[in-house]
Parts: C-alpha cells; structure tokens; sequence
C-alpha cells in the first residue's frame, strides 16, 4: 500500500508493518475463514458480498472497528452508482421475460419493451429525452458479462443467459422460472 510522505511523494509501507500484518492475518485465518459477520439489513446481494469480508476483519479487530466497518459500509454504498442501474436493468428486463415467457428476445424488441415499461427511466434515458437503445442496452449489461447471440438475425437475449445474474443482484421472483 502506498502512503504519501511529507513532501507528497509515495512511499510503501514499512516491512515492518507488512510483517505485523501478515502476522495478524495468520493468526486469526482459522476465525475469518468461519467468520458469517452479520450485514446490515441495508445491503442486499452483491454490496453485501463486497463489504463481508471487511466486516469479518472488523469483527476479529473488535474495539469500535466492528461499528466503525458497518457505518462505512453504510455511508459509501449508498451514492447512486452506474451498478445501480445496472441492476435497474436486471430488474426490468427479468420483468419483460416474463411478461413475454419467451426463451428469448431480439436485441432490439427489448429495448423497445423496456421503453414501454411504465415508471422506468429508459424511455428517457439518453439525455433525458431519448430512449436506451439495444446498444445502451448491451453497454449495460457489459458490466455482468451478457451479451446478446450474433448468430442469430435479429440479435438475440437467451433468458437463460441473465438467470445467475438475477439471482446474485436481485431478490427472488415467484413467477420466473428457468
């Protein structure tokens, strides 16, 4: 980890702080690896995913840091992200599939159904006057590794493709199945 020494330059840390955190860290391995810290009821999904291990840390601490590590947790994820809409899209999209109960849609036919879902931001989404494109679409949905079937005219979404996304980034769905 780089620090910045007096006149702004950086600078690694110590050996010495090194060894004391390697130290620590093998002597509490067997408590964090059994470690199920509890989350606050504020972080679902993938926040939650993101902050346990750091929470886990915090709790093996003790002191103020297990409080500490959850008031931080708390304070840095609730700005509005581009992952927030991201899982927007999750959302909505889980909503056209089964709506549809297609196996899949072209890459243009969802982003028109999305446009068409009412209270949603994609009809707006460009500029705040234009719709989401099937490319925004896809630019979206980079971040969670889909991407529509070329091999098909037109362009397709398998449903199967978003199953282990919707279900890492969003509460279950009763109506949905594989």
């Amino acid at each position: 980890m780089r620090r910045l020494n007096a006149i702004g330059r950086a600078t690694l840390p110590s050996s010495s702080s090194c060894e004391q955190a390697q130290r620590w860290a093998n002597d509490n391995i067997e408590v964090l690896r059994k470690a199920d810290p509890a989350i606050p009821d504020e972080l679902q999904n993938r926040q939650a995913d993101n902050w346990r291990a750091l929470i886990a840390v915090a709790d093996a601490v003790g002191g103020d840091w297990p409080a500490r590590a959850r008031r931080a947790a708390l304070n840095l994820t609730a700005a509005k992200t581009d992952d927030d809409n991201g899982v927007l899209l999750l959302r909505d999209i889980r909503r056209v599939f089964e709506d549809s109960r297609e196996g899949w849609l072209g890459a243009e036919a969802l982003a028109d159904r999305l446009v068409a879902l009412p209270e949603t931001p994609w009809a707006e989404w460009r500029r705040g006057e234009k719709p989401i494109t099937s490319r925004g679409v896809a630019k979206l949905l980079e971040a969670f590794e889909i991407r529509s079937d070329d091999k098909h005219r037109p362009r397709r979404y398998w449903k199967a493709d978003f199953l282990q996304a919707w279900a890492s980034y969003l509460p279950p769905s009763s109506s949905l199945s594989g």
